[in-house]
């Protein structure tokens, strides 16, 4: 498998890709946003749920309680 810091770096950026999404169709909440990309993370999980995973995201980087 991929290491961890690899498997975090495109958990993240399938993230960012989400909420680029919803931002473009304008789906998300005025607090989601920031200048850095940790500040845009932060501000999507607090709106969306930390436990939530976009239905994009790829089955191999997928994470649970089970599998953080």
């Amino acid at each position: 498998g991929i290491s961890g810091w690899l498997r975090q770096e495109y958990r993240e950026l399938e993230l960012l890709n989400e909420v680029t999404r919803l931002l473009y169709h304008r789906k998300t909440s005025t607090s989601v946003g920031g200048v850095i990309r940790k500040q845009v993370i932060y501000t999507y999980r607090q709106w969306m749920r930390d436990d939530f995973v976009p239905n994009s995201m790829p089955k191999h980087i997928k994470w649970s309680k089970e599998q953080p």
